[in-house]
């Protein structure tokens, strides 16, 4: 399971935006055409969104206060590395089942800004 900070969630989310390197480059226009300068890949900056249909209230409540607390923490989203993140939004609605005691969030959306690479 996904962990963020020292929460481990108990669920993954529906889908995840991938950790993946963007491109560092200026496109710049001359005369005669572009030129474009490249300084290679990088990993900070990334946005990641994760979302969740469901979410145990208990869950949901431990993340909030990760994003209260307005600190780096580290995401381990399970892909062999570790990321330092900003958690920037969290977003969720009340949900409250019949069939279950337990409540949960709805339509829960996490966004994360990758500040560096871990490991």
């Amino acid at each position: 399971m996904m962990v963020l900070g020292n929460h481990t969630f108990t669920m993954n989310p529906a889908t995840a935006t991938l950790p993946i390197k963007r491109r560092m480059g200026l496109p710049v226009e001359t005369l005669t055409g572009v030129e474009i300068f490249s300084w290679g890949v990088i990993i900070a900056g990334v946005k990641l969104t994760l979302t969740w249909e469901f979410m145990p209230t208990t869950s949901f409540d431990a993340v909030e206060t990760l994003y209260v607390a307005d600190a780096a923490v580290v995401f381990n989203p399970e892909n062999g590395h570790t990321y330092n993140v900003e958690i920037t939004g969290l977003q969720g609605s009340y949900f409250i089942s019949p069939l279950s005691n337990a409540p949960h969030r709805r339509d829960v959306t996490l966004e994360l800004l990758i500040v560096s690479q871990a490991t």
